[in-house]
């Protein structure tokens, strides 16, 4: 029946139509009871692995009253098969850890391949026309020495490391120093990782040994040539004591070695005891240096790791043992960190009453340290070294992060007429090495920065062009998607603290991203750019590598270096 009119129909009709529509309908099914299932057992959870642990055993020692108890002293036998059995489980453990890394595997294999894509090249050194580096190929475990005749000259290996000494010792080339014309080569090697260097010498020209063989002299730096290239000076620590085989670090000495003769019948002509050296420490190091066209040899004393030198002077004919008439010129408090000679002039690199550094000129004679001429004040820039050449004094600087070339040329003939100049470099980066020679102009550079590869120029002595030597190969990792900025991060004190980042390009910088944050403020050592073709397996994953430039470093002279030191 249809209505066509429902506003006639009452309401008691409608009501009762709809109680009767819904007593017709028929019921729906009950739901069906959920079937039961067993019940689960809780599940077992696998005990977290835990590392190998070594058993205890104390041992007692007694210092001064003081009761110290060891209690892994039976660790020090490494042939004990505890030990051995120890830490090879250990090793196995942290592998394992290792392993179940998400990701690993290929990153690894990512910077295995990094590292293989370039040769690296170190230590380079100028005598003559010879040109002098340590070398690193893709598969060498140890860096081998090479020479050139000129630098576009054909490379030749001079020392291989492995073939020096006894066969069954791992023996590594410590440091070198050519001898002024490149004839021969003052060398120390350390075998076993043991670092008592032992001093040799090598005929470049020969192609041989010479045989000379000089115990305890560890400190590289203390080497040099005399100008005639028939004997060079060298530190030497004393013999260990009786029943030790382990040479020590204290009351070193400075000897002068002439070839040809026994090298035990050295004399020592400066150090603690020495004539009347008494004042120096146990801990000074000594060396002697003559420099090229001076008549007077100097005696520097460094004092550990400190950076400050004192400098004692004698006639170059005068060196004879305890008679030799040494003279203290440059005294520890005049700060002095690093220094030239350039005829009867010293160029000094002081922090005296300069935080960021300076340098004067003095009389190499007779110095007056505090009337000394400033040829470079202090400024806003760091001055970290200076090096002379035949043509100027070439000073090295870094502002915030980024290093800096000047030159104080001794010509009046060329362009900056005898004044001081900036030169150009062909980005911001690091001058890793600065190296000059007496005897020629210009300067050899290695230049890189966060996403530079290393290349070595050498720097013209007129126009001050640089130009790639081609000594180091281009190298096979592509940063050209990689940028890199500097930013600044306030510290609570409200100090700006420099903080060098490298990124892909286009990335927006927020915390969605990992973050490598590396950082080192000790010693006044200046954070600079460097470049590292492994790093690009970070970057490429969408990783950010930061350096932050922390009080404690050199960035910003003597005053950082402070402030981050002791209370600071």
């Amino acid at each position: 029946m249809t209505y066509r009119n429902t506003a006639r129909l009452s309401p008691a009709f409608i009501l009762l139509w709809f109680l009767g529509a819904c007593a017709t309908a028929p019921e729906p099914a009950p739901a069906p009871a959920p079937e039961r299932k067993p019940l689960q057992p809780a599940p077992i959870i696998a005990p977290k692995p835990v590392p190998p642990a070594a058993t205890l055993r104390p041992v007692s020692d007694n210092y001064h009253g003081t009761e110290v108890i060891d209690p892994y002293r039976y660790f020090e036998d490494l042939k004990n098969p505890e030990v051995a059995a120890l830490l090879k489980a250990q090793s196995e453990y942290a592998r394992a850890q290792l392993d179940r890394i998400p990701g690993r595997a290929g990153l690894l294999d990512r910077i295995s391949q990094l590292s293989e894509a370039g040769i690296s090249i170190t230590g380079v050194q100028i005598a003559g026309a010879k040109v002098f580096y340590f070398k690193l190929a893709p598969g060498d475990n140890v860096r081998k020495l090479y020479v050139r005749d000129h630098m576009n000259g054909a490379e030749r290996l001079l020392i291989d490391p492995l073939k020096v000494g006894a066969a069954e010792h791992h023996v590594t080339i410590d440091y070198y120093r050519p001898s002024p014309s490149g004839r021969h080569v003052a060398y120390g090697v350390s075998a076993g990782g043991d670092e008592n260097s032992v001093l040799r010498v090598f005929d470049a020209e020969k192609d041989n040994d010479l045989g000379i063989v000089i115990e305890g002299a560890r400190y590289g730096a203390a080497v040099s040539w005399h100008p005639d290239g028939k004997s060079f000076f060298y530190n030497k620590l004393p013999e260990p004591e009786s029943g030790s085989i382990e040479v020590g670090y204290i009351n070193s000495l400075a000897y002068r070695h002439t070839l040809g003769k026994d090298p035990m019948k050295d004399v020592a002509l400066f150090g603690r005891g020495i004539g009347e050296m008494n004042d120096l420490a146990e801990m000074d190091i000594p060396s002697v240096v003559v420099p090229a066209g001076a008549k007077y040899a100097l005696a520097v004393v460094r004092h550990g790791d400190a950076r400050e030198l004192e400098i004692y002077i004698a006639p170059a004919d005068a060196l004879h043992g305890d008679s030799t008439p040494w003279k203290k010129v440059i005294e520890r408090s005049d700060e002095v960190t690093d220094f030239q000679v350039r005829g009867v002039e010293l160029y000094l690199l002081t922090h005296k009453n300069a935080p960021r550094y300076k340098v004067v000129r003095t009389n190499l004679i007779h110095p007056q340290v505090a009337k000394a001429a400033a040829v470079v004040p202090e400024g806003e820039n760091v001055v970290i070294q200076i090096a002379v050449a035949a043509d100027a004094l070439y000073i090295k600087q870094f502002s915030g992060g980024v290093d800096v070339l000047q030159r104080l040329n001794f010509s009046t003939s060329v362009f900056s007429g005898g004044k001081l100049e900036y030169l150009r470099l062909p980005f911001d980066s690091a001058v890793r090495v600065l190296v000059t020679d007496p005897a020629r102009p210009g300067a050899l550079l290695r230049l890189e920065s966060w996403t530079d590869a290393p290349r070595y120029v050498a720097l013209e002595e007129r126009s001050g062009n640089i130009k790639d030597t081609g000594l180091l190969p281009s190298h096979g990792a592509d940063f050209s998607a990689i940028d890199e900025v500097r930013l600044f991060a306030t510290a609570k004190d409200g100090t700006r603290i420099p903080v060098s980042m490298v990124y892909q390009k286009g990335m927006l910088l927020s915390r969605d991203h990992p973050t490598l944050l590396t950082g080192y403020g000790a010693y006044g050592i200046a954070m600079s750019a460097s470049f590292q073709a492994t790093r690009l397996a970070w970057l490429e994953r969408g990783g950010i590598y930061a350096t932050c430039h922390v009080r404690g470093g050199g960035e910003y002279g003597e005053e950082w270096h402070r402030g981050g030191q002791k209370a600071n």
